[in-house]
């Protein structure tokens, strides 16, 4: 544990105590680490998550709930009709946010994609869908269940 960073910020001593207690009902070694690596892989997939919900923007947690209701997927165009809508809301500057800046953020964490390798430029002009990933819907489902607030209010 000492050696990972990322485990200490996200595992209290509580959890630690719980996993140890639970380690201790599996009468296998090869149990013992599965559920050891599975409840590693568990906390580093929050911690993740946290570090993206510090960085993201309301518009993009509702870029990624507008995908999810739109069958997990919507065109170019469509999404960005969807960022202007919500961005005409704001009485702040809004310096360097557009929909493509949004949409790299979100592609960049591999919470959105598209269904090729080509470059975002190729990808605009010839109109290929953006789809919402299963890490995409874990991430929403991970807000609700954390209770984290979409922050609606914010850009």
């Amino acid at each position: 544990m000492k050696n990972s960073p990322e485990l200490f910020i996200t595992v209290s001593e509580k959890n630690i105590q719980d996993i140890k207690h639970a380690i201790s009902s599996y009468k296998t070694d090869n149990e013992k680490l599965e559920y050891a690596i599975c409840s590693a892989g568990i906390y580093k997939t929050f911690y993740k998550f946290e570090r993206i919900y510090g960085l993201i923007l309301g518009t993009q947690i509702s870029l990624l709930e507008f995908l999810y209701k739109n069958k997990g997927k919507a065109k170019f165009d469509d999404i960005a009709s969807f960022v202007e809508d919500r961005l005409e809301n704001f009485d702040m500057p809004q310096d360097g946010v557009n929909t493509m800046s949004l949409l790299a953020f979100l592609i960049r964490h591999e919470l959105v994609c598209t269904p090729t390798s080509e470059n975002i430029d190729n990808i605009i002009r010839k109109k290929i869908e953006y789809k919402i990933t299963e890490k995409g819907v874990a991430f929403l489902t991970f807000l609700i269940l954390e209770g984290h607030p979409n922050k609606s209010s914010e850009i």
